[in-house]
């Protein structure tokens, strides 16, 4: 996640997978493709979700992540990637909850499988999810810089009447 380039372009004939993380308060996802980052996002928990079960705050990481990335992911299939392992048979479950139906009825809508990733293995959307808490701190964000800009940078400062109306402005 340091090191450029970050994130790639999308590519709409290629699989899709998203990774999601909730932390006790916040909620970190990715969109990615054949292994590369395209999108980070993340959000602080507040309120009545703060005092949700993991079970929960975990499930609310996927509906936020479908929601976030529906327009790549709606009419083709995905994977969910979590490191919260009896998610992954959400759909096998017996609903006891109000809430357990609403989820159920969100993502009737997808054609996604759920894999489990363990733990240590989900460190991008681990750092995302906890980058709410106070002792911890996002250290930096990148972007890719194009080689042409680098070049162009270069032939202004070397041109000398260029480098000095940069120098002025």
């Amino acid at each position: 996640m340091c090191s450029t380039p970050v994130s790639a372009l999308s590519d709409f004939t290629k699989y899709f997978f998203v990774e999601c993380d909730a932390s006790g308060m916040g909620i970190g996802v990715v969109l990615m493709q054949e292994g590369r980052p395209l999108a980070f996002k993340s959000q602080q928990l507040s309120g009545n979700n703060l005092r949700q079960s993991t079970y929960e705050k975990e499930m609310m990481a996927i509906l936020y992540e479908v929601d976030t990335w529906r327009p790549y992911i709606l009419g083709r299939r995905f994977q969910i990637h979590k490191d919260h392992q009896s998610l992954k048979y959400f759909l096998e479950q017996r609903l006891y909850s109000p809430q357990q139906n609403k989820w159920l009825a969100k993502m009737l809508g997808y054609d996604y499988e759920m894999i489990y990733k363990k733990g240590r293995e989900n460190i991008l959307v681990d750092a995302l999810s906890r980058e709410f808490e106070e002792e911890s701190t996002l250290l930096e964000i990148s972007l890719p810089i194009p080689e042409w800009i680098e070049e162009a940078h270069k032939e202004w400062f070397s041109h000398p009447w260029l480098s000095q109306l940069i120098n002025q402005l």
